[in-house]
């Protein structure tokens, strides 16, 4: 999880850097890269950070709670995720 959060946040210090190039002068070549650092970005996220809500409660939960800490997580993420999108 820490190495992925720190290639996370490289990626973004990269886009922010790379954002001041592309909106003073419209290069190209730092538009192709800001576009592979978003790839990169959900590369590091979707190993480090994807499965957290599911993982992370049945790790820190006392068994006789597990279920329903996992059920809670599991529809709280569902729901956040149906909020974003629409």
């Amino acid at each position: 999880m820490l190495w992925c959060a720190l290639g996370m946040g490289v990626t973004m210090v990269l886009l922010a850097g790379l954002y001041i190039e592309t909106s003073d002068n419209g290069n190209s070549a730092a538009q192709a890269v800001s576009v592979l650092c978003l790839f990169i970005f959900n590369c590091f996220f979707t190993i480090g950070w994807l499965g957290m809500s599911w993982l992370y409660p049945a790790e820190v939960t006392p068994i006789r709670i597990r279920a329903p800490a996992n059920a809670l997580s599991t529809a709280s993420n569902w729901l956040f995720n149906f909020f974003v999108v629409m």
